[in-house]
């Protein structure tokens, strides 16, 4: 599956003005009561390839698409929803001087308002309310995994922030969001967290590699709105032997391994053939470097440094190969681990090389050719929010964040990684797996590849969320202060 770079989907940005407009009136009206992908390594094959239809079998004698709502499986969640926030606080939020920022926060801050469309002032403007909320759900997040379903900044579909628990939080919790200049949609009740949602997304991706074929390309994303969980795949080239693949029979089979019933709607249908560059994964002692196989063979691009039981080194993409040399050199770094996977649903597309004697480990990352930043703090990628990110091949490009939560199975891999963040635009390729995403000198997330989400048909650039790299690895990013 591809698309011609001149043909992807653009939606027309709100206004920020009419948007915070409405955003800061929530906050006193709270107050009174009131998915073909590809990893940028190698190259797979085509998704949505027509299949070929063999004499005995028809494509009739399928069921492409199912709903577990259409099936009467799924168990309706009861969310409360309240406004927490904003007030006479709201008040307070002005739009800092262009003058009195960081050059390369003021970098990137243009380089943002040139791709969207919005002028300087408002950009700078929703970056600073935005940082607030995403410093409090990434501290939320850490503190309380279990209980954080999902959280949004701004979208088409959403007149607040809002972030979804699992069940009402704690007191603590609640205090931080009130602290916020700006209204906030706190949700509870949801029936997955963000750990149930990728196990989830793994077991259907599994369920349906094995009823098609283990060739074929799959996508899920995550609705934040409604907690669903929205499945597009190849369908089989061989109906010969996969023809008769029965999509509510994925969806009864998930339902039994959950008591008779989904803890969420899931939908599943096939993609849309169309032409053009396929999904993948697109496979330095600081981040934003070159990492080359034996014979300067481009492979990835390093991501951020990073700590692991006292040895320093640099975090990259897992599909990378494990051999490799950090900018050209042999003998910098040397492969220590990967994800291996807690669960045998999906994995997280991470891998850990520690730096070998004589070589310092910094605290920095390139973000652009001549560009080499510090790292100040780990972010959390929340939806509606910008991020920029650096890859050896395409080198710095900036977008916004269309969605999180999303998984992949790459067929040409053989893997299913989730965590995954998803911007709107598409602007990596091969060699820029493992780059890191940042904004200013926050890091982000690292890169994974191309992935389509919500079978929209359109192409766009994925990275690991850089929050697991904790989990996963056990490794802390390196921070400067």
């Amino acid at each position: 599956m591809s698309l011609d770079s001149r043909s992807r989907n653009r939606r027309k940005h709100r206004h920020i003005a009419t948007w915070l407009t409405g955003l800061l009136l929530i906050g006193l009206l709270a107050a009174t009561g009131s998915s073909a992908a590809s990893s940028d390594v190698s190259e797979s094959g085509g998704v949505g390839s027509e299949p070929v239809l063999a004499a005995d079998v028809s494509a009739d004698s399928a069921v492409w698409s199912a709903t577990g709502t259409q099936l009467g499986l799924v168990r309706e969640a009861n969310l409360v929803s309240e406004f927490v926030g904003g007030g006479e606080r709201a008040k307070e939020a002005t739009v800092t001087s262009s003058s009195e920022l960081s050059a390369v926060l003021l970098d990137d801050y243009r380089e943002i308002a040139r791709v969207t469309g919005r002028s300087l002032d408002e950009t700078i403007l929703e970056g600073e309310l935005s940082d607030l909320f995403i410093d409090a759900v990434t501290e939320i997040s850490e503190q309380f995994p279990h209980l954080v379903a999902s959280e949004v900044w701004r979208s088409d579909d959403v007149d607040a922030p809002r972030i979804t628990f699992v069940e009402k939080p704690p007191k603590s919790v609640i205090s931080k969001l009130k602290h916020l200049p700006f209204a906030v949609e706190m949700r509870y009740g949801a029936r997955l967290n963000e750990h149930d949602v990728a196990d989830i997304s793994g077991l259907v991706m599994q369920e349906i590699s094995s009823r098609i074929g283990k060739d074929r390309d799959i996508f899920t994303s995550f609705d934040e709105s409604d907690g669903s969980i929205k499945v597009a795949y190849e369908r089989p080239q061989d109906l010969a032997k996969y023809g008769r693949f029965d999509a509510r029979d994925v969806l009864r089979d998930i339902a039994g391994q959950y008591r008779g019933a989904l803890p969420t709607d899931i939908s599943i249908e096939p993609l849309e053939p169309s032409t053009g560059k396929p999904a993948s994964p697109e496979a330095n002692v600081r981040g934003g470097y070159q990492l080359t196989k034996a014979g300067s063979v481009p492979e990835c691009t390093s991501g951020f440094s990073a700590s692991r039981g006292g040895v320093q080194g640099v975090v990259t993409a897992g599909h990378c190969a494990n051999s490799l040399y950090w900018n050209g050199q042999n003998n910098v770094i040397s492969y220590v681990t990967q994800y291996p996977g807690s669960t045998s649903n999906y994995t997280l597309d991470l891998q850990f090389h520690k730096s070998l004697s004589g070589h310092a480990t910094q605290a920095k990352f390139r973000a652009d050719i001549g560009d080499v930043r510090n790292v100040n703090a780990i972010k959390k990628p929340v939806v509606g929010a910008d991020a920029c990110r650096f890859g050896m091949t395409t080198k710095r490009h900036c977008s916004t964040i269309h969605a999180t939560q999303a998984c992949v199975y790459y067929s040409n891999l053989g893997l299913r990684f989730c965590y995954l963040a998803v911007s709107k635009a598409y602007t990596s390729d091969f060699g820029d797996s493992g780059g890191p995403w940042y904004k200013a000198k926050q890091a982000m997330g690292t890169h994974t590849g191309s992935i389509i989400v919500n079978n929209d048909g359109v192409l766009r650039s994925a990275a690991t969320s850089i929050v697991q790299v904790k989990n996963a690895l056990g490794a802390n990013v390196l921070t400067s202060g």
